[in-house]
């Protein structure tokens, strides 16, 4: 069995991986996925599975965490999550707001922007939007929000999820609120509860991934379940979800064997890297960096859709990281409010 300090190694690992699934998914623009049959099967794929991967990693850390929590207490716990996550997602809708509202001011902005499917907005409908996250302008933003109603549910409830029929309960629970009016926020918090509470039960991370042989076999599964799925026309209720969550499962195990793999391998300096600025990334590099540079190139160049696919990626990985380093953290109140951390206070990330 792997030590702890071996788990945070690959543990950080995936997350540099999944960061990576997410700024490349939010590259492949529309209209690229239009133009592009490759560029939506690759666009399909990234997004089978890699909130899944991010929620899993989310549900091990909270359980490695707990023990700090234990003699602190649910107010503690829920100043520090309103804090992380809470606050960044409210500092970022904001900005959001004011500035693709702004954009849409400016003709040409406007219309590569209606292009990917954003309008403007009133100051109303705004505050409604970011309040409820319905037709929320800026919807990366979806996973914090839905992850601080995961720990919500997790921390009072933190031994009756641990009880294996609960991944039961909330996969039905999942599918019964899916098919209902229930608002968009619960219906995805639910969704990321399945993966973070399944990632807590059976241990996955240290159990499930020790060998080359387990992680091809995730992948051979990933690859066989993504095809049938996306060439499927199930409609029988709920089986059209197992089959998702089998697929969500594959995808998060075998990026987090791969994770393991990587372990001793001088590239993982690279993905621990990324690791420490996973938060500042996925935070930045959308709308404005990933989906803003795309739009402007594939709108008023010629060049192919894999070379801007591949800018835009260097930039929303690059410029969070050179935005954070050069301004944000030189500043006290920036962290605060943009990354929810508070001076001479140590708080957790995604």
């Amino acid at each position: 069995m792997a030590s702890k300090n071996e788990d945070f190694q690959f543990v950080n690992i995936a997350r540099g991986i999944a960061i990576i699934l997410v700024v490349l998914g939010h590259t492949i623009i529309p209209q690229m996925r239009q133009m592009s049959l490759p560029a939506k099967y690759i666009y399909d794929f990234i997004y089978s599975f890699h909130m899944a991967l991010f929620a899993m990693l989310s549900g091990f850390l909270f359980e490695q965490g707990l023990i700090r929590y234990e003699n602190k207490g649910m107010a503690i716990f829920i100043k520090d999550k309103g804090l992380t996550l809470l606050l960044p997602y409210l500092s970022f809708s904001i900005i959001s707001y004011i500035g693709i509202n702004a954009a849409m001011l400016i003709p040409k902005l406007a219309s590569i922007l209606e292009r990917s499917g954003y309008s403007p907005s009133t100051l109303l409908s705004a505050v409604f939007e970011i309040l409820t996250y319905e037709n929320h302008i800026d919807k990366h933003l979806w996973f914090i929000y839905s992850l601080f109603i995961v720990f919500l549910i997790s921390y009072p409830f933190r031994r009756l999820t641990k009880k294996p029929i609960m991944i039961v309960i909330i996969f039905i629970l999942y599918v019964l609120l899916h098919n209902s009016n229930c608002p968009v926020i619960i219906d995805l918090a639910i969704f990321l509860l399945i993966f973070f509470t399944f990632a807590r039960h059976i241990h996955l991370l240290d159990k499930l991934t020790d060998n080359r042989i387990k992680t091809a076999i995730y992948g051979i599964i990933l690859v066989s379940i993504f095809i049938f799925y996306s060439n499927s026309t199930i409609t029988i209720f709920g089986l059209r979800y197992f089959i998702r969550l089998i697929l969500q499962i594959a995808g998060s195990l075998f990026c987090i064997g791969i994770a393991r793999l990587l372990t001793k391998t001088k590239i993982a300096e690279a993905f621990k890297f990324l690791s420490g600025y996973t938060y500042i990334i996925y935070l930045l590099h959308q709308p404005f960096i990933t989906s803003g540079i795309g739009g402007i190139l594939i709108s008023m160049t010629t060049l192919p859709y894999y070379i801007i696919c591949v800018i835009t990626l260097i930039a929303g990985i690059g410029l969070p990281i050179i935005i954070y380093e050069y301004i944000i953290k030189r500043s006290s109140i920036l962290k605060l409010i943009l990354l929810g951390i508070v001076p001479r206070h140590s708080s957790e990330g995604v």
